[in-house]
């Protein structure tokens, strides 16, 4: 009862602060009510219920057929128009083509209706996002992070603990300004965690100089990015998806894959603009840069790796501009 009591308690007060953003926005079903405790000294904080049933049925791996109906289907890229859908060519290495191609039919054809419903939910959530992200001079296209994520579920938990519209863990919320403890836990707030997610993604293309390897790393964090790329004498997406298909998480090499086919629908659909058309230049190799102490990782903790139709022309790529650090 005292636990049941104090759940409630911490669910109403951080919820009580939440932005209007937040509030009445229509979810998917509960998957589960299983709950965690605080550990001493900030750790992971209770958990309300997980939302995570519409980031399941959009992301999981086509099934058999599934893939049988779009080998019948035909051109997938009838799904957006001509020079949205090819526009994300530079996004990609060429061997994910084919996955983006995959994504973008789940998304369109096989599960319409569930991205129907999540981009109805995410409509009064753009605005916002699109803001935050024009004030850190950052892509719009990043507004279709959160299809992914967490299929603009704001009150979303992974099983690996990540919260909230951008799926941030404790310490990677805690490092970009995030309260995130026993009393309240800021990555439930639609506001506050998108101009934390946009302090990390600003942060993560400053030190990759290169925004696929960016996204890349906010799926796995940037210590085991760096890792890969060293381990594999990689300097590029590309390079790293042929290199290291036995050493990087498959999660991992999904991700981008997965945005694209996002930012492809959304901006067909007018849900989000097309930025800057800049493609993205070569990435220096590791042992170039910088130093910068890594101090979190955006997902569960990896294994540890060594170190060190018109006829008008197409327009070039969505905006994929370099931030410079």
């Amino acid at each position: 009862m005292f636990c049941g009591l104090l759940w409630l308690a911490v669910l109403t007060g951080c919820t009580a602060g939440m932005t209007p953003e937040g509030r009445g926005i229509p979810a998917s079903r509960a998957v589960t009510l299983r709950r965690e405790y605080l550990p001493p000294f900030g750790g992971q904080t209770i958990r309300p219920p997980q939302r995570m049933a519409d980031v399941a049925t959009l992301w999981m791996p086509l099934t058999r057929e599934e893939q049988i109906r779009l080998a019948a289907y035909g051109d997938v890229s009838a799904c957006a128009p001509p020079a949205v859908y090819f526009s994300a060519a530079a996004w990609l290495p060429p061997s994910e083509q084919g996955l983006m191609r995959e994504y973008v039919y789940r998304l369109t054809v096989s599960q319409k209706t569930v991205t129907g419903r999540v981009l109805a939910r995410a409509a009064r959530l753009l605005p916002m996002i699109a803001a935050i992200l024009k004030e850190q001079s950052l892509p719009p296209e990043l507004a279709a992070l959160p299809l992914v994520e967490s299929a603009f579920e704001p009150q979303a938990v992974s099983p690996a603990g990540a919260a909230g519209l951008w799926q941030l863990m404790p310490a990677t919320a805690r490092r970009f300004g995030l309260t995130v403890d026993a009393s309240c836990d800021e990555r439930f707030d639609p506001r506050r965690s998108t101009e934390a997610a946009a302090r990390y993604l600003r942060w993560l293309n400053g030190h990759f100089r290169d925004w696929p390897l960016a996204l890349a790393a906010y799926n796995c964090g940037e210590g085991a990015m760096t890792g890969f790329l060293r381990q594999c004498g990689a300097r590029s997406l590309g390079e790293l998806s042929v290199a290291g298909r036995d050493i990087v998480p498959q999660e991992t090499l999904c991700f981008v894959p997965k945005f694209v086919a996002a930012a492809s629908v959304m901006l067909a659909g007018g849900h989000i603009s097309q930025g800057n058309t800049t493609a993205p230049g070569p990435s220096p190799r590791p042992s170039d840069r910088q130093a910068h102490p890594v101090s979190s990782q955006k997902k569960a903790p990896l294994p540890a790796r060594p170190s060190g139709k018109d006829g008008a022309p197409i327009p070039k790529v969505p905006a994929m501009r370099r931030i410079s650090r």
